[in-house]
């Protein structure tokens, strides 16, 4: 597939995620050439990696053709052919064998030709591989190795009092904070993330109620020490927002905001941007649909698709959950309260309120 030799031509290092016999031909050995250049640290150039019928320039223009491919067309791209040349391989080992069972005269040939049929599958990879498995001795050695080395942090909260409980976020991590309505879950996330950011870290913020104009009016008072009403009601004059707005603009802060952002809508853009940590804001705004599920069911459903959404791009998500009518009237804010869906806390991995 010529659109996926165009996309690891401009991302050379996606090129390791493919498989060069899934292209065959001279696409595949272009791309065999891209990763042995990786593989000896040396840069892979056109005319290094020209190989038949690809020389310089139809490489040069394969990739411009292909530049706007985003890594979750890749991706998709990618299983697509992985499962098209697993189709292809079950289509032809099917045929050959219906044609051996056909030749047969006697029932136990017949019987033989489907036993080896039936060996032959069991030893044949038809699935999607969607996990790991690691085993001893492997297994023990990698974790002490790894336990010789300080513990790496993906992003700290750079709250004093939370970094001091939790050390930091790892990766992998689902945290929900609960809160009741209007208490300020937006502004911790805010906080949060102007500290990220001054960590030199790339936060990828969902806005699901307030339009960046908004959520800006919240960055620039914490970041630059401002009064946020006096920001709000543009009592500053601009003149004094400018190293404020300077300094914001140099950190990787991106935000997609809209009403009708799906679970779905988050882990394409993840898969996309590939930031240091995520928030979410927040987890019952989100657009999913219910279909015939109850509510309960659609919460539980969307905080399981950012679990798994964490773990398989290794980064934490961090995404505020109402509170229960009933707690909200008595004042507990605990874990179980969570609106509409009291075992979403169960996919969680931290919880602060």
């Amino acid at each position: 597939m010529i659109e996926l030799l165009g996309y690891c031509l401009n991302h050379t290092e996606a090129s390791l995620e493919v498989d060069p016999a899934l292209l065959g031909g001279d696409e595949g050995k272009v791309l065999q050439a891209i990763q042995s250049r990786l593989s000896e640290q040396k840069t892979p150039t056109y005319n290094k990696i020209a190989i038949g019928y690809y020389n310089e320039m139809v490489l040069r223009n394969l990739a411009s053709q292909f530049s706007y491919m985003t890594r979750a067309d890749f991706l998709e791209l990618l299983e697509t052919v992985r499962v098209t040349k697993k189709l292809s391989i079950l289509d032809k080992t099917f045929s050959d064998y219906f044609r051996r069972f056909s030749e047969q005269q006697k029932t136990s040939d017949k019987l033989a030709v489907l036993t080896e049929l039936k060996q032959v599958f069991q030893k044949m990879d038809t699935s999607a591989t969607k996990y790991r498995v690691e085993t001893n001795p492997e297994l023990l050695e990698q974790w002490m190795i790894s336990y010789r080395q300080p513990t790496e942090y993906k992003v700290k909260t750079g709250i004093t009092n939370v970094d001091a409980i939790i050390g930091g976020l790892r990766g992998t991590e689902l945290v929900i904070v609960i809160a009741d309505t209007g208490i300020g879950k937006t502004n911790l996330l805010v906080n949060m993330a102007v500290n990220m950011l001054k960590a030199k870290k790339k936060v990828l913020y969902f806005s699901l109620e307030m339009s960046t104009s908004e959520l800006l009016d919240r960055f620039v008072p914490i970041y630059g020490n401002y009064n946020a009403r006096d920001i709000r009601e543009r009592a500053v004059q601009q003149d004094f927002l400018h190293g404020t707005v300077t300094e914001l603009k140099q950190f990787d802060l991106r935000v997609v905001w809209s009403g009708a952002i799906t679970s779905s809508d988050v882990a394409y853009e993840i898969t996309n941007q590939q930031p240091d940590v995520v928030m979410v804001d927040y987890l019952q705004r989100l657009n999913d649909d219910k279909g015939r599920d109850t509510e309960m069911e659609r919460l539980r459903d969307m905080v399981r698709k950012l679990k798994n959404c964490a773990m398989a791009n290794q980064i934490p998500i961090i995404t505020p959950v109402q509170i229960d009518k009933a707690s909200s009237k008595s004042g507990q804010i605990r874990v179980e309260n969570v609106a509409g869906a009291k075992d979403i806390a169960n996919e969680a991995d931290l919880a602060l309120y």
